[in-house]
């Protein structure tokens, strides 16, 4: 039989830290409970951050688009105030076309419409949390403060 000594990830690589220092203890410290400080705020990036009217248009004929739309519909309705534009308004509708729809307006006047028929929720999801990048990047550089107050909570 052959033994082998365990090695640290710093003993494999010097430039390894933090979680990977220490692959063999992972399991121990696993069983240990803790308390985890979370600063809630800006670490979260809610999807309809600088949406000011968002409406969830569902087709009779798109059973599947219509799906994703009602979904959507209840993730703008969940996010807190604090992570939405002050004007934001939500809005669920029917409409004649044969494909479900989700209009946006966002806070700088940008418009966009997604056909929902043969789209992927990641693809939508996607989008979503880019346009919220780039608008936090632009707002950032004329000096916005959209971040809410932080709150520490324990977990």
């Amino acid at each position: 039989f052959f033994f082998f000594k365990q090695k640290t990830a710093y003993e494999i690589s010097a430039c390894l830290v933090g979680s990977e220092m220490c692959i063999r203890d992972r399991f121990k410290m696993a069983k240990k409970k803790r308390r985890v400080f979370v600063q809630v705020g800006s670490l979260i990036a809610p999807l309809f951050r600088y949406v000011t009217l968002g409406e969830f248009r569902f087709s009779m004929f798109d059973k599947r688009g219509s799906a994703m739309t009602e979904q959507l519909y209840l993730m703008a309705k969940a996010t807190k105030k604090q992570y939405q534009a002050p004007d934001a308004k939500f809005k669920m509708m029917t409409h004649n076309k044969p494909n479900a729809e989700l209009y946006v307006k966002f806070i700088t006047g940008w418009e966009t419409t997604w056909d929902l028929k043969d789209a992927e929720m990641k693809f939508l999801l996607k989008n979503l949390k880019y346009y919220n990048t780039v608008i936090e990047e632009i707002r950032n550089d004329q000096d916005f403060d959209d971040e809410p107050e932080d709150e520490d909570r324990i977990l």
